[in-house]
């Protein structure tokens, strides 16, 4: 800062960023109790997007039908009575688990990589 940030006549206000960032227009405005308002405009440098995977699931392929029989058979849904004795967290890893493992069955996941440097035919589909 090159001007007065607070009414004792004193610079008290930083600006920190990151070294791809660059500060420009610093100028203060009206005062707030006994400090400036600062005001700075900043450009930030893309930085390249590393490769990554995605996952989804295989919606479009999902039998809701055939889900909805397995999980009328499935042990969540078909002895009420023997789930009275459970705890909280024991029905919710039963709920995670049943659910998880007739989605896996059902609806299976996609994995794609992708990367800032890659063009689309260089891009996979990957069954998992």
């Amino acid at each position: 800062m090159h001007q007065q940030t607070h009414t004792g006549g004193h610079t008290l206000d930083l600006v920190i960023t990151g070294s791809d960032t660059e500060v420009s227009g610093v100028r203060t405005g009206g005062t707030i109790s006994d400090h400036a308002i600062v005001r700075f405009s900043l450009f930030v440098k893309n930085s390249p997007v590393d490769e990554q995977i995605i996952t989804s699931r295989a919606w479009r392929k999902l039998s809701r039908d055939d889900f909805s029989n397995d999980l009328a058979a499935a042990t969540l849904c078909s002895n009420l009575d023997a789930l009275v004795i459970l705890s909280v967290d024991d029905m919710t890893k039963l709920y995670r688990d049943v659910l998880t493992a007739l989605l896996d069955r059902h609806c299976s996941h996609l994995s794609r990589f992708v990367g800032s440097s890659q063009s689309q035919a260089e891009c996979a589909m990957v069954r998992r």
